[in-house]
């Protein structure tokens, strides 16, 4: 039997015991739900786009090829290209969800993706987030939220954002002929033969509170009623409850086309520089279409529609592959363009993501090097500067892990 003296000794290393495991584990969760309070996304341009020739900063054009191939892209000897790839200068998307997954949530062909396995959520809103990446510039995305991130430890082999399929772009380009300043036609306000005309093109909001968007595929616009296969209607309800018009830029109407020009752009008035909408409105693999848009061949894919792309590899630079599927608001696979408002983008990393005690810091580069398209057709010899079409993303997950010693790597 112990002592007096013994019984305390006991109930006194038992009680430090406990003590220093609560401590141990109050530690713990400290780190964990004060890890993310820096949770940044910014853009990189690590990634080499094969854009198009330049000459002292302008786009090189030839409009003597007379056939809408005004561009050659770098390294090439002739103008061949009827459209550029290029890094925004602003890039808008609206965020509604970024999640880290244990198990894969996306199911080929069509299916609705199942996010069940995705046990942290890094970023939530409802309402949709705007997000502006400009190149080298980095943005707080907990900035004015409230409370901490709580992720669990643990390695999440795949990823997923969930954003509007409405994406925006700021930009402007300006042209040369020749060594020359080459004048464009674009966006008129008042009738089918009213262009604006000048040497930089760029995006306009055409000074209006109602937005304006194309689609990525060109799709023909039609009235509301259309079943969103072969048209979209032109006017839709993006994620955010917000309608916006939708436009099909044609070379004979100045009114639809999607880029304004000037000798010097204006910043005020109808035709003053602006955000412009694109929407993702069909992916390239099929659901109501037969033939895959990207191969040989193909026919009418502006006019069926596909709601998803399977993983594949070495997207835009991404350490794994990438999937793609177009959604509705609930999170459901969607039939035909007007039901689409979400696309979810789902990465299965080559490496998971791990998430530990020394965790303390996340965050997301998106590459736009190659993010908006700037489009061009020609009638007659006039170049008209059609649209500013903007292109998927790539994005990386990196964390930053605080080592023994207090190192960063």
């Amino acid at each position: 039997m112990k002592t007096k003296s013994e019984l305390l000794k006991s109930q006194l290393l038992d009680s430090l015991q406990e003590d220093f495991k609560l401590k141990k584990l109050l530690s713990a969760f400290f780190v964990l739900s004060f890890v993310f309070i820096g949770l940044n996304i910014f853009s990189t341009s690590s990634i080499a786009a094969e854009n198009c020739q330049r000459v002292g900063g302008a786009l090189d054009i030839d409009v003597n090829t007379l056939d809408g191939t005004d561009f050659k892209k770098v390294g090439d000897a002739t103008y061949a290209v009827d459209s550029c790839t290029e890094e925004p200068n602003f890039y808008k998307l609206i965020g509604h969800k970024i999640m880290l997954c244990e198990t894969d949530p996306y199911n080929a062909n069509g299916v609705s993706p199942d996010f069940t396995g995705c046990t942290a959520t890094l970023i939530e809103s409802s309402a949709g987030a705007e997000i502006v990446i400009r190149p080298g510039i980095e943005t707080n995305l907990l900035s004015g939220a409230a409370g901490d991130i709580l992720i669990p430890i643990g390695a999440y082999p795949y990823a997923v954002m969930i954003a509007s399929n409405h994406l925006y772009i700021k930009h402007s380009e300006s042209f040369v002929q020749n060594g020359s300043a080459y004048t464009m036609a674009g966006y008129g306000p008042n009738n089918a033969s009213d262009y604006s005309t000048g040497t930089s093109c760029y995006t306009t909001d055409r000074n209006s509170s109602t937005p304006t968007s194309s689609t990525y595929s060109n799709a023909a616009t039609a009235a509301s009623g259309s079943n969103g296969i072969t048209t979209i209607a032109n006017r839709k309800v993006t994620s955010q409850g917000v309608t916006e018009n939708v436009i099909n830029s044609s070379m004979d109407d100045a009114r639809t086309l999607g880029l304004a020009c000037a000798n010097t752009i204006p910043t005020t008035g109808v035709e003053r520089y602006g955000y412009v909408g694109e929407i993702i409105d069909s992916l390239n693999a099929r659901n109501n279409g037969a033939a895959n848009c990207d191969d040989a061949g193909r026919e009418n894919c502006d006019t069926t529609f596909g709601n998803y792309e399977n993983y594949a590899a070495d997207f835009l630079g991404v350490d794994g592959s990438v999937a793609f599927n177009l959604l509705k608001n609930d999170l459901t696979i969607a039939s035909n363009r007007n039901e689409a408002t979400k696309v979810a983008y789902i990465v299965a990393f080559n490496n998971p993501v791990n998430i530990s005690e020394n965790t303390v810091n996340f965050k997301i580069a998106v590459s736009t090097s190659e993010s908006v398209s700037v489009d061009s057709d020609t009638v007659g010899q006039q170049v008209q500067a059609k649209k500013m079409g903007a292109n998927p993303f790539g994005v990386k997950f990196q964390t930053k892990t605080r080592r023994a010693r207090g190192a960063w790597r």
